[in-house]
């Protein structure tokens, strides 16, 4: 990572294509750190970043992940975990300045709309040519992320699958309903897919787990 006049750089790995990040933190066209850093990553992953919840990045000293959210709008909260100029720069300095980019997506009610959610992993942990806990070599490739950006962008189909949902329901029974409309469209692979590596890692005696990937045995269409 080069530090220099305030400007933070670091290298990102997407698909197989590297990109230079620099984040300016005395650039006052953002009050949220986090929305420049997703702005720089809207032309390498072509999804726009109101389609985008959030972004987190990984803590090497606490072995977990800190939660930073685009807006106050996108977490649906008052609370509002910004990008610190400091914190930031201590996790990409211990991974050296070399990322992962990873996501995952769903759908939200609240935006009647399929989103993103990326997440920084160092590159020392994710192994090159193989599958872990942190990253599906087969979810990450050109092919498979197309389908999903596909599925975001497409304004029409969003609208059918957020028209399918019953209103005011609960969380669970919400999660419940959005895995049989994408099993009805035939796209739930792309949102309910886990390698065999990354499955293995999951407790399915958490009700949390079994909601969200109970059904996955039924889809597993990656292996690693």
């Amino acid at each position: 990572m080069e530090e220099q006049n305030d400007k933070s750089t670091f290298q990102l790995e997407f698909l197989g294509e590297y990109h230079d990040i620099v984040i300016d933190w005395n650039d006052g066209k953002y009050k949220y750190k986090e929305t420049q850093l997703l702005e720089l990553l809207e032309p390498i992953t072509g999804i726009p970043r109101q389609y985008n919840i959030g972004i987190r990045l990984y803590n090497n000293r606490n072995e977990g992940f800190a939660y930073h959210y685009t807006t106050k709008n996108a977490s649906r909260s008052d609370a509002h975990n910004s990008v610190v100029s400091a914190a930031t720069c201590d996790y990409i300095r211990n991974s050296e300045g070399r990322f992962h980019l990873t996501y995952w997506a769903d759908f939200n009610p609240g935006f009647n709309q399929t989103y993103i959610f990326y997440t920084l992993v160092p590159k020392s942990l994710v192994p090159e040519g193989e599958c872990c806990i942190h990253s599906c070599r087969h979810k990450n490739t050109k092919t498979f992320f197309n389908k999903i950006k596909d599925i975001i962008n497409n304004d029409q189909l969003n609208v059918k699958i957020a028209s399918l949902l019953t209103p005011n329901v609960g969380y669970l029974t919400h999660k419940r309903e959005v895995t049989e409309i994408f099993k009805k469209f035939n796209v739930i692979q792309y949102f309910k897919s886990l390698c065999t590596v990354q499955y293995r890692q999951y407790d399915f005696d958490s009700k949390a787990v079994r909601i969200e990937f109970g059904e996955t045995k039924l889809y597993l269409r990656t292996r690693g």
